[in-house]
């Protein structure tokens, strides 16, 4: 009889009861569903966040450029309604009056402009306002054409002269001669160093990558127009043929906006937003790279990983508690039931004695 006992307690020992092979096999299978469910939506969740804050980073520079844009034209239409300044040409010659020098150089002070010129676009001549020859770009000689021929004030795109001035764009102030039909111009020289560079290169979270570009298309290739995070001196020098599709920088031009993903200047894949700057031919990219964006998920991901296994040992030890707690109590049953064996056996005994 104590042989049949011990038979039949190692049998239950050494088969582990289909319930809980389903408890342990479910509480696997559900752990690894949630945790394949919240991997993939935790990442498309910092992936939403980032690219939120890439678009807020690129509607932010934006608005800054157009402010500050459009504070240097309010300075030009100002200066082209001075009535000192209308009436202070000296003959036909580059020269002002010495009150209208003053209001200039005051402006110059003020709003730290590179150069301001006196410009004859015929002969395409240009002298600061103290006097000194100063050579000018193409671009400004057109540009002050343009504004004389329709008495409005005419920006140029960003460039620059080697040797000579860094980045700049221009701002071109007509003053027509009715008498002689043609006339002269003020140009205002906007240095790119003292606002715009370092507005585009500041970030304003904690990024090892992040970083926003101002890019314009001119011919067939994409010209960066700031200087670069990762690149010396890219400013007006780094350029992107147009054929390169996969750089956010083309996508730009070639009317694409809002979130991408693409490989940027540098090509590494990077997550991208694209807005384009108003009343110009600028795009504003902010950008991070694809690798900084997952370090930030993958934290969360091994926390993930973390709790899918807690639940997982929970559920197993919670199912083996039960079972002990059976198991337990079968035993003891089995142990009371000897008990009474044993003791109906000596009675009987002592009866047949």
């Amino acid at each position: 009889m104590h042989c049949g006992l011990r038979r039949n307690t190692m049998k239950r020992f050494k088969h582990v009861p289909h319930w809980l092979k389903i408890i342990v096999s479910l509480s696997i299978i559900l752990g690894l569903m949630l945790g394949v469910y919240f991997y993939f939506s935790q990442r498309n969740s910092v992936y939403r966040s980032i690219e939120q804050d890439l678009s807020i980073v690129a509607d932010l520079k934006v608005k800054q450029i157009t402010d500050w844009k459009n504070e240097r034209l309010g300075d030009a239409q100002v200066i082209k309604e001075n009535g000192e300044i209308q009436n202070g040409w000296l003959d036909d010659q580059l020269f002002l009056t010495a009150n209208a020098i003053e209001i200039l150089e005051s402006l110059q002070q003020a709003y730290n402009y590179q150069h301001i010129l006196l410009v004859d676009p015929v002969t395409a001549t240009a002298v600061t306002i103290d006097e000194q020859p100063m050579e000018i770009h193409s671009f400004a000689v057109e540009a002050a054409k343009q504004a004389l021929g329709a008495n409005e004030i005419v920006v140029t795109d960003i460039h620059q002269i080697e040797d000579v001035y860094r980045p700049h764009f221009d701002i071109a102030i007509p003053y027509p001669d009715a008498v002689n039909g043609d006339g002269r111009v003020i140009l205002l020289q906007t240095g790119m160093e003292e606002f715009l560079y370092p507005l585009l290169q500041s970030w304003p979270t904690a990024s090892t990558t992040g970083e926003t570009l101002l890019i314009e298309q001119i011919g067939d290739e994409v010209v960066f127009l700031n200087d670069l995070r990762h690149v010396e001196n890219a400013a007006l020098n780094l350029r992107i043929p147009l054929t390169e599709d996969d750089v956010p920088a083309i996508m730009a031009v070639k009317g694409i906006t809002g979130p991408v993903k693409g490989v940027d200047y540098r090509d590494v894949p990077v997550s991208a937003v694209i807005k384009p700057v108003p009343e110009t031919d600028w795009f504003m990219i902010s950008k991070m790279d694809i690798k900084e964006i997952n370090q930030q998920w993958m934290l969360q991901t091994f926390a993930l990983i973390i709790t899918v296994i807690l639940f997982v040992v929970s559920a197993i030890t919670g199912a083996s508690y039960l079972w002990q707690r059976d198991e337990k109590q079968y035993f003891l049953g089995e142990l009371e039931t000897a008990q009474a064996l044993r003791e109906s056996e000596e009675r009987f005994r002592v009866y047949i004695e």
